[in-house]
């Protein structure tokens, strides 16, 4: 099954996006890590408190299949970040699946 890089905002991910995918692809198989811009607890619009495995700058694109970016009003900080934006160019560059949506993933059955 599929290594799958979920990338959240410290601030502010849209907590229905992290969930929901995170619960699909597990139930398949997939296994997930998240990363936010630290390994510091990261929390969601509506609430949602996780701990992420690591941090973006120590995620690897040769080690994941795709990378799944979760958006929510503190996403920009994300699009701000050289190393996310960097590993997502990389993982894009090897050919990795790069998304930000659900059904993205689900149309190529990762």
């Amino acid at each position: 099954m599929a290594k799958v890089l979920m990338i959240v905002a410290q601030k502010g991910f849209k907590d229905e996006e992290y969930a929901v995918p995170r619960e699909v692809l597990e139930g398949e198989g997939h296994a997930i890590t998240v990363a936010s811009l630290t390994r510091e607890k990261a929390v969601g619009a509506a609430g949602t408190e996780l701990k992420p495995d690591m941090a973006v700058y120590e995620a690897s694109p040769d080690y994941f299949d795709c990378v799944l970016v979760v958006g929510g009003p503190g996403s920009p900080t994300l699009v701000e970040n050289d190393d996310v934006l960097n590993l997502v160019k990389a993982a894009y560059e090897k050919e990795k699946i790069v998304t930000e949506h659900l059904e993205t993933l689900l149309r190529v059955h990762i």
